[in-house]
């Protein structure tokens, strides 16, 4: 069975209950008050009759007659089933039935209206079948009690009365259950579209599902609604950004962990932007969840993992290119070797050998003595033996020194900061005519980085927008993302850039500060 066939029964099975319920209460009740309202009309009519005086007189007199004509009478404007007079023997002086007058009352309830002159109310089978009936006595002026009158309604009566008192409440009952029915299957449809037509058994199948993705996916995940309070939380965004393990459902971000400004749901989607997340530096995607309430779901992953990663990449594409270069180079070297060797001129093949490989040292020895960082020296070994297969003219100016990085760049940071300046110079500049001069000082109060081409410029439409996430002046796919990486590093480590362009003369100019030494005075 469906769960909507169940909130159906569940609920019509809820009302059925309410309903005998008060059936069960209410009934008892409307039968007392009944019989109460039969009671007080049965007593009104017979101390109202007993007193009349024509028919005091008439009952004294023993004139039946004119009894039967008085009754009949007063029967004709009265609702009871019975009025019955009887003198002081108990005789019928009036009866609906008139073969009954002259007879003796039946129901054995009126000796102590008769003796004591008492008026009650009695319950009994008479000679026209059970009935509530109200007993007076009737007394002549001088308060002696010559007869009785008796008024009364046969319980039949009573049941087809409360047969027509409960017909309108039946009806009211009846379109009561069938309005609650109608309104039960309207929540079951809603229920059904909140639970988008699925069953619990599978929405708990969803969400168990939902769990393990969310579990099993690398990146850390977080869903906040319209107010920016977390929705759901993985396991991977705990423990990236050192969270307990205590409920977070309902909390608002901005009292678990500092994302300046980044985890708001009322901002517009992005993705892959760089985000500080409880001081660790993230890389970071928000999606709007315009389609329901609002909200949005927010992934990210620890820089330093695709730091890693992109250095990992870059290092093997560099050592790639390196050999692929020097094979190149030496293949062509072993050629020119071998056929001078063929020729019989061994010293030109030795003067060749001796003069390529001082050249070798002399360029590993110069980058030595400036750089003495190993990977940001490996990387302008690899770029000088591009530039010369290139045919541009790469090189270190005379003033440059680097032994020291400022605390907030990290030496891949550097190398990336570095190598893609340097090959957006190289793929700016002409084969045989380019000229690259890359400037690198860490004396005084910050480190200055810059790159000098004689290339082509950077158009002036674009300057504004050069560092944006995928904007570039080259044609093919793959690009776009190498001068963000270069201002996202150097903004991370409190620097920034000059940019100064023109056709035929390109300039970068990074400044990254190192941190002061604090002044101490004494001010005693």
């Amino acid at each position: 069975m469906s769960f909507n066939k169940k909130i159906m029964i569940c609920l019509l099975l809820v009302l059925a209950a309410q309903a005998l319920v008060w059936w069960w209460l209410v009934t008892p009740k409307a039968m007392v008050v009944l019989r109460q309202e039969v009671a007080t009309r049965a007593m009104v009519q017979s101390r109202q009759i007993a007193e009349l005086r024509p028919l005091q007189r008439s009952v004294a007199a023993g004139d039946i007659e004119a009894v039967v004509d008085l009754v009949d009478d007063l029967y004709a404007n009265s609702d009871a089933d019975f009025i019955v007079i009887g003198d002081k023997q108990g005789i019928r002086m009036a009866h609906p039935i008139a073969e009954r007058i002259g007879l003796p009352i039946m129901g054995g309830d009126i000796d102590a209206a008769l003796t004591t002159g008492a008026h009650y109310l009695s319950e009994g089978v008479g000679s026209l079948g059970r009935s509530l009936r109200y007993i007076t006595p009737i007394k002549n002026d001088q308060g002696d009690i010559i007869g009785m009158i008796k008024v009364g309604y046969l319980i039949d009566t009573l049941s087809q009365w409360k047969r027509l008192y409960w017909a309108p409440i039946w009806i009211a009952v009846i379109t009561t259950i069938a309005f609650s029915a109608m309104l039960t299957w309207l929540i079951s449809q809603w229920i059904r579209r909140g639970m988008q037509g699925m069953e619990p058994q599978e929405l708990l199948q969803m969400l168990d599902v939902k769990r393990a993705i969310l579990n099993a996916t690398h990146e850390g995940i977080i869903a906040l609604d319209h107010q920016n309070h977390i929705l759901e939380c993985n396991h991977n965004a705990r423990r990236w950004l050192g969270l307990s393990e205590r409920p977070l459902l309902g909390h608002p971000v901005g009292n678990i962990f500092s994302s300046e400004g980044f985890c708001d749901a009322h901002r517009a989607s992005v993705a892959d932007q760089m985000a500080q997340f409880n001081g660790h530096a993230v890389l970071a995607s928000r999606i709007s969840l315009a389609a329901t309430n609002g909200g949005c779901v927010i992934s990210f992953r620890r820089r330093d993992e695709m730091s890693l990663l992109t250095e990992q990449l870059s290092q093997i594409r560099q050592h790639t290119e390196s050999l692929r270069i020097m094979r190149h180079e030496y293949a062509n070297k072993l050629t020119i070797i071998g056929g001078l060797i063929q020729m019989g001129k061994s010293d030109s093949a030795l003067q060749l050998i001796n003069t390529h490989s001082e050249g070798l040292q002399q360029l590993v020895d110069r980058i030595a003595r400036v750089c003495q960082l190993d990977m940001l020296a490996g990387l302008l070994i690899g770029k000088c033996h591009r530039a010369m297969e290139l045919q541009l003219d790469f090189g270190l100016s005379a003033d440059s020194t680097i032994s020291r990085l400022p605390p907030r760049l990290t030496e891949e940071a550097l190398c990336a900061i570095v190598g893609n300046l340097v090959d957006n110079s190289f793929a700016a500049c002409h084969m045989g005519s380019g000229k690259i001069e890359l400037t690198i000082i860490d004396e005084g109060p910050e480190l200055m980085i810059t790159v000098c081409d004689n290339g082509s410029g950077i158009e002036p439409t674009m300057l504004n927008r050069i560092y944006e996430l995928g904007i570039t002046s080259k044609q093919t796919d793959g690009h776009g993302i190498g001068l963000h990486l270069v201002k996202t590093y150097v903004e991370e480590a409190q620097g920034y850039i000059d940019l100064d362009s023109e056709p035929g003369a390109t300039t970068f100019a990074l400044y990254i500060p190192f941190p002061q030494p604090t002044e101490n005075k004494d001010v005693s």
